[in-house]
């Protein structure tokens, strides 16, 4: 077995725990890689930050994507990407930065901050989101009555609270008490266990939690869809064969099939940028020899950063509701801003008694009231079947009026008989 070294703690944090306060390298890296290291960081956080952040604004923008259980789990999946980026970008800018000279301010500094907890609770937290998204569609196409009962809007929201509770509060359960000053002043992380059996205890029940039981599920969820799509395509295809059209359960099929090949490529993201840095993880915990400095222990971090950039990119290029609904923003944000910047360059004159209205500002609202058109259909849809109702409320007054008078008719005529 390995003996507890400062280099342990540059696993999850990479490579901040050798070095104290006032140190400009990192063991045996030199200032220039160093230098890249943190570009290289810089540049995943802000490419997180934006792809995650337009994510974030089409879904909030969009009521119509928000209906959808999946959809305000792939809400909540990029809000918390899109923090994981913003830390990324400060644990780039505080690897090297000194953290004062009072040892209390230091130790704090150490654990909160150069730890980096709140950066890979957010890791955990976008996790378990992903397994809550699979666990959702799973339901939903395994066990559809369990799913219509059970998982409301209600349960939905508090799973999405949960998600960010246990991310963040696991992370800090083990990090803020193994972490803080060395006697000469160094700040060292998932170093201070009272023995090297409960560093190695801790190091496995970690990537149990982060890793392998979220693999187990994935793996678990996703082959039992594939085989109850499989089995519904077959008889759906059965159907064609014998002449029928296509039925509604068949059309929500397809559209099933659909969102289970987004949802899978965000598990199979998910596995290949974690899988290199956990593995190493793992062996290092077992006693095998791995090299911090290395490239490969580099880009086993960079790729788990990567993670929280890929979502985004892959809602463009295979989320077809996600796409028109953001080609329909944009082009509404375009068409709105143009007509503004042309109202603003022309000032006009308005009469002190009489409001001046322009065929500018007319068409602004009319391009506003096209752009809200999707958002207010189902607004229209509730007021034309309450007009309904009451045209239908006032010709059975009418009839039984008409009735009532033509019983009373038929009376008198009896009466006189």
């Amino acid at each position: 077995m390995m003996e507890t070294t400062t280099k342990e703690s540059t696993f999850l944090s990479t490579d901040i725990t050798s070095m104290s306060s006032g140190d400009t390298g990192v063991g045996n890296v030199t200032n220039s890689s160093n230098f890249n290291i943190n570009i290289v960081y810089l540049s995943i956080g802000l490419l997180g930050m934006l792809g995650n952040t337009v994510v974030t604004c089409v879904m909030m923008r969009s009521p119509t994507l928000r209906r959808k259980s999946t959809n305000i789990l792939i809400l909540n999946q990029s809000l918390i990407d899109s923090c994981a980026a913003s830390f990324v970008i400060a644990h780039a800018m505080l690897r090297n930065l000194s953290s004062g000279t009072d040892r209390v301010t230091q130790d704090i500094f150490c654990r909160l901050l150069k730890s980096s907890v709140p950066m890979w609770g957010l890791f955990v937290s976008s996790t378990y989101n992903l397994i809550a998204m699979t666990l959702d569609r799973y339901l939903a196409l395994v066990h559809p009555i369990v799913h219509r009962n059970r998982c409301s809007r209600k349960i939905i929201y508090v799973n999405m609270a949960l998600v960010w509770i246990f991310g963040l509060g696991w992370q800090s359960s083990y990090t803020i008490p193994t972490s803080g000053l060395s006697e000469s002043g160094k700040c060292i992380i998932y170093e201070m266990y009272p023995s090297l059996q409960i560093q190695m205890f801790m190091g496995i029940l970690v990537v149990t939690l982060q890793y392998f039981i979220p693999l187990f599920i994935i793996i678990f969820a996703y082959t039992s869809i594939a085989l109850v799509l499989r089995r519904g395509l077959k008889i759906s295809g059965g159907n064609d064969a014998h002449g029928t059209s296509q039925t509604r359960e068949q059309l929500m099929l397809e559209a099933s099939k659909k969102v289970f090949k987004i949802l899978l490529t965000v598990s199979v993201s998910f596995v290949v940028c974690w899988s290199p840095n956990q593995i190493l993880y793992i062996m290092y915990n077992f006693g095998v020899p791995v090299d911090f400095e290395s490239t490969l222990f580099h880009f086993s971090i960079v790729l788990a950063f990567l993670n929280c950039c890929i979502n985004p990119i892959i809602y463009c290029l295979r989320y077809e509701e996600f796409q028109q609904e953001l080609r329909r923003q944009v082009k509404c944000w375009k068409t709105v801003s143009s007509e503004t910047s042309n109202d603003c360059s022309t000032p006009r004159q308005q009469q002190p008694d009489k409001p001046y209205v322009s065929v500018g500002e007319r068409k602004t609202d009319t391009t506003s009231d096209t752009c809200t058109c999707t958002e207010n259909r189902s607004v229209v849809s509730a007021m034309e079947r309450e007009t309904q109702q009451d045209r239908y409320n006032e010709n059975r007054q009418v009839i039984a009026t008409v009735d009532r008078e033509k019983q009373s008719e038929i009376g008198i005529m009896c009466t006189r008989l």
